[in-house]
């Protein structure tokens, strides 16, 4: 520890802010660890009466850490008792997820007369109506602690005050109104009419709101919402538009389905792989097998402006009963894609090998692939996935090949797990290749 007593001896208990309950919690906990138990203690009893309480969240997890000190230490529980009892008179009330947060950590101190104080404040009547999980969560708390008026007073709120125009905000609090039984303010927001108000652009939120509606057995909104949303969503998202037709021609809004699906045939993005099998998928089943066709043509031909998507639509292809036209583009897709592209090959040699298409993956691993694949930007576990295709095509050159590349590519953890890596550089990989020295973190301070 002797590189921190310099640090340690500039107080920084007696100096760090108090503006962020948040990081207060995390610096006395590294005090604590450090063995500064002194400091700990003084940063503990300034945030006990100073910390900043605009943000309840984030109060609450203080408190939460100097309860758990206080049960070997007396003196942090009286600071949680006194952050508690300002928290409890004076925290905005206005982030329903906040409150709740408070509501629980109150809970947890067996505080009852607290909060009750925080109660007083009436958190029912302040809390914003925006962010549906965040109104659920204190409906919740406020049902824990008892005050059933209280939460039945946000749910009349719910019902007749949050703003309509977002779908996936409507849907959360109708799906909170319906979870509790509360069937009577569920129909009240119904009646203001969602339906004919809210934004029909993004087809996954509405999608959303139609399935909640569902729930709640309102088919006349569902009619109106459904007519809507086939003239006026947006195609953007091939994936959302998947989700939109399916939900559609579930809740039997099939003439609505269909409009989607022709629009979607001629328009829709294809701008993501997943996206764009899942509309096959759903074009199939709500349009009309011209539909399907037309959408497919125009997947395949955007392969080259697309090239991850091909994989995807190999496999998709292989699945529906094509296997000449997979087993094309498959061909087409192992000379052509990038083999820079480290997740679209690591797919392809996945897809290839399902489908059997030996000469494909052949053909692709002949482009060297180990040696170009991009890893600056790769995620460790899609090199690990890169790394497993090739050994089960039978590449073990190639993932050798990789596997050397993985440190300048930043992926040294990766690195260590292959084979016997992990022994044979115990304290890291110069750049030249050979293991680094002895070190420890004193001599690094120094």
């Amino acid at each position: 520890m002797r590189s921190l007593a310099p640090l340690l001896a500039r107080e920084p208990a007696a100096r760090a802010s108090l503006d962020d309950p948040h990081a207060i919690a995390n610096l006395i906990y590294a005090l604590e660890q450090a063995g500064a138990q002194e400091q700990a203690e003084i940063l503990a009893a300034r945030a006990a009466r100073h910390a900043a309480l605009s943000r309840p969240y984030a109060v609450a997890d203080l408190l939460g850490h100097l309860r758990e000190q206080g049960k070997t230490l007396r003196a942090a529980a009286v600071h949680a008792e006194v952050l508690a009892e300002r928290a409890a008179r004076d925290a905005p009330l206005d982030n329903p997820q906040a409150v709740a947060s408070l509501l629980d950590a109150l809970a947890e101190m067996n505080a009852v007369e607290l909060t009750a104080i925080l109660l007083s404040r009436d958190p029912a009547r302040h809390a914003v109506l925006t962010t549906p999980e965040s109104v659920a969560d204190l409906l919740g708390a406020l049902h824990k602690a008892g005050a059933r008026e209280q939460a039945a007073a946000l749910a009349v709120r719910v019902a007749r005050e949050s703003p309509l125009i977002q779908p996936a905000a409507t849907a959360g609090l109708l799906g909170i109104l319906l979870e509790r039984g509360d069937q009577h303010h569920a129909k009240a927001l119904l009646s203001r009419d969602p339906a004919s108000q809210t934004d029909v652009k993004d087809p996954r939120s509405v999608a959303g709101l139609l399935r909640a509606m569902r729930k709640a057995d309102a088919d006349r909104q569902i009619g109106i919402l459904a007519r809507r949303a086939a003239r006026g969503t947006a195609l953007n998202d091939p994936g959302g538009t998947a989700f939109l037709l399916v939900t559609l021609h579930r809740a039997g809004a099939r003439e609505h389905a269909s409009v989607v699906a022709r629009r979607a045939s001629r328009e829709a993005s294809l701008s993501e792989p997943q996206g764009i099998v899942a509309l096959l998928d759903a074009v199939r089943e709500a349009g009309t097998g011209d539909d399907g066709s037309l959408l497919l043509r125009r997947a395949v031909e955007n392969c080259p402006r697309m090239p991850s998507s091909v994989p995807w639509l190999v496999n998709w292809l292989w699945d529906n009963g094509l296997p000449e036209q997979a087993l094309d583009l498959a061909a087409r897709g192992s000379a052509d894609v990038s083999a820079g592209d480290l997740l679209t090959v690591a797919n392809m040699l996945l897809v290839l090998r399902r489908i059997r298409a030996r000469e494909q993956a052949a053909a692709l691993l002949a482009r060297n692939p180990a040696s170009r694949v991009v890893l600056d930007t790769a995620r460790q576990a899609d090199a690990n996935y890169l790394l497993g295709e090739l050994r089960k095509a039978g590449a073990a050159e190639q993932a050798s090949i990789l596997t050397g590349r993985l440190p300048t590519g930043g992926l040294f953890d990766l690195f260590l797990s292959q084979d016997q890596n992990r022994g044979q550089y115990p304290f890291g990989r110069e750049q030249d290749g050979n293991p680094a020295p002895p070190w420890d973190w004193d001599s690094l301070c120094q």
